[in-house]
C-alpha cells in the first residue's frame, strides 16, 4: 500500500495499490487546489510506503517521471 501525504497539514490524502495510481491522485490534488485557491497555489505532498518509509530511488524516480509526462 502507497500513501500520498499533504505534509503541510501532515494528513494522508489518499492511499493507493500502484504507483501510477498514487501519481494521478496527486496531479488531481494539485488541479483542485490550483482551481480552488488561484493558479499559483499548492500543497506540498509526499510519497510514502504503508510503513511510513519514503519510497526507493527508482520508485521516486518512476513518480517524477510520471508526474512530468502524463
Amino acid at each position: 500500500m502507497l500513501y500520498l501525504i499533504d505534509t503541510f497539514n501532515d494528513v494522508v490524502i489518499s492511499r493507493h495499490k500502484t504507483l501510477a495510481a498514487m501519481v494521478r491522485a496527486n496531479k488531481k490534488h494539485a488541479r483542485m487546489i490550483r482551481r480552488a485557491n488561484g493558479e499559483s497555489s499548492y500543497i506540498p505532498t509526499e510519497y510514502r510506503q504503508a510503513d511510513g518509509s519514503r519510497l526507493s530511488d527508482s520508485d521516486a524516480q518512476f513518480c517524477d517521471h510520471y508526474y512530468s509526462n502524463h
